[in-house]
């Protein structure tokens, strides 16, 4: 009942209106919801929310060219909203494309560099591909961040070993 408002308040909050289009893309499918969006762009033509929930409605109906259209004008707007990083990094490390998960990874620790758990990831992914010195730069990073957590000091001390070793 409270969506079905919606148009009669004409609310202007981007992650409300995007949750609508959730719905109506699960309820009517995905021309609907990202008609909705496309609409809503003519109100908020540089919103980014707006932008990152058309590319996730295309990239989930397996329409991957309209997918990276949207993809770049999301990356080339001013501000870009973390859930849509969230987003491809869920479907990279789904699709096992480390090299994506930790590109995308980083990219989100830019935009949001509160991201401790990414960034715990990301250095254990750099490690496991034997990226030792990316490794213990980011745990470097994280140990300033938060020094008591115990796997830091861990996974850094391994990672200043190996890098003696392999270097």
């Amino acid at each position: 009942k409270y969506f079905q408002n919606q148009r009669r308040y004409e609310i202007t909050n981007p992650i409300y209106r995007t949750t609508y289009a959730k719905i109506l893309y699960e309820l009517q499918g995905v021309e609907t919801g990202i008609g909705y969006l496309r609409d809503l762009l003519i109100k908020m033509p540089d919103e980014p929310e707006v932008y990152s929930q058309i590319a996730i409605f295309y990239y989930r109906s397996g329409k991957h060219d309209d997918f990276e259209r949207y993809r770049k004008r999301v990356e080339a707007l001013p501000r870009i909203v973390p859930s849509f990083y969230d987003f491809l990094i869920k479907e990279a490390r789904r699709d096992e494309k480390v090299e994506k998960v930790i590109e995308y990874s980083k990219k989100l620790i830019l935009i949001d560099p509160s991201r401790l758990k990414i960034s715990m990831e990301l250095g254990i992914y750099y490690f496991d591909l034997a990226r030792y010195k990316d490794a213990k730069r980011t745990f470097i990073e994280l140990e300033g961040k938060l020094s008591t957590f115990p796997k830091i000091n861990y996974f850094l001390q391994r990672a200043m070993l190996l890098n003696i070793f392999v270097d």
